[in-house]
């Protein structure tokens, strides 16, 4: 039994984590440590299950408002506190996992259910919207390959969720919704793209609904290593996320700043020295591209431009000592 600030329990990610420097986007934790109550049982063969009881606050990426007209087609959009609704935690999330560990290397297979409860509205008529759930699951293989170097392996990770996107995504998006996390600001010449668990939709007869996000991923990486205290890895993510239709807007950025349809393509490399237990030492390099769909958007570095998509490159030099 695990009990504390011990990590998820769900997240494929703590058993098949990519070894790069949270620049791909990959189903994982979301935001690192959260309190939890767990059980894992192991059934011999290396076949063992976990059961988790998490906090849902480090589990929850956003919220964003837009007005809806008669048709259900969005007309404007605010902040996520012009309905006057907020957004409160009163149940945990509950995740599992089903886990293979064998010589030539390991299968995992997860789910996450969360819940998104609001506070009543206090704007005039304003009807706020009832509980709402979502969920995520996520399969994850890793392929050992000592016939490349001993210690080599190949990892493949895929997810998908409807307003679960820390489950998806991982950690690699940052929580404000408008960068890629660590990787910089990939998408911010789009408008700040965001990648909002719920948007509530605010409808002509002052009803709120709770429309949840769907998201997307799949990752895969290689990584070699060339001596015992020399490695490498080499790996790409694609990640997306689709707003109900209506919701997403087709104008140009005068309409739309961040409620878009959009996919984050990214490819990694680096090099890491170990010169003694728990230090490494390395250099990466990463390449991410976002595209948004439908029409473009004005460049929000330049209004008498168009675009759909944005790109960025980033260099990076780590040290770290674990103890």
């Amino acid at each position: 039994i695990s009990l504390g600030l011990v990590g998820s329990e769900m997240c494929i990610r703590d058993r098949f984590s990519i070894d790069e420097y949270h620049g791909l986007h990959y189903s994982g934790i979301g935001s690192g440590a959260t309190n939890l109550l767990a059980y894992t049982a192991s059934f011999g063969g290396g076949f063992s299950a976990t059961l988790s009881v998490e906090d849902s606050l480090e589990r929850r990426i956003n919220m964003s408002t837009v007005g809806v007209d008669a048709s259900g087609v969005a007309t404007a959009l605010g902040d996520a506190t012009a309905a006057g609704t907020a957004r409160t935690s009163r149940a945990a999330d509950i995740v599992a996992n089903l886990r293979l560990e064998q010589g030539w290397g390991a299968l995992g297979l997860s789910g996450a259910l969360v819940s998104h409860t609001f506070g009543t509205t206090t704007l005039g008529n304003l009807v706020a919207p009832g509980d709402e759930y979502g969920y995520a699951i996520a399969g994850a293989a890793r392929i050992n390959t000592p016939f490349i170097t001993p210690g080599s392996n190949f990892q493949v990770t895929a997810a998908y969720g409807v307003g679960a996107n820390a489950y998806v995504w991982g950690n690699a998006w940052a929580q404000s919704g408008n960068g890629n996390g660590n990787g910089g600001a990939v998408g911010q010449r789009l408008g700040n793209l965001t990648a909002s668990d719920v948007v509530l939709a605010v409808g002509p007869t002052g009803v709120i609904s709770a429309e949840l996000t769907k998201s997307f991923s799949v990752a895969a990486a290689l990584q070699v290593f060339w001596t015992p205290r020399l490695r490498s890895t080499f790996g790409a993510s694609y990640a997306a996320a689709d707003f109900k239709t209506g919701l997403a807007f087709a104008g140009t950025a005068t309409t739309n700043t961040r409620l878009r349809d959009y996919g984050v393509f990214s490819v990694m490399g680096n090099l890491v020295w170990t010169p003694v237990r728990a230090l490494d030492i390395g250099v990466e390099v990463l390449y991410s591209q976002a595209n948004v769909k439908g029409l473009p958007v004005a460049d929000a570095t330049n209004a008498a431009r168009t675009t759909k998509k944005d790109d960025q490159f980033v260099a990076r030099v780590r040290v770290q000592r674990d103890f």
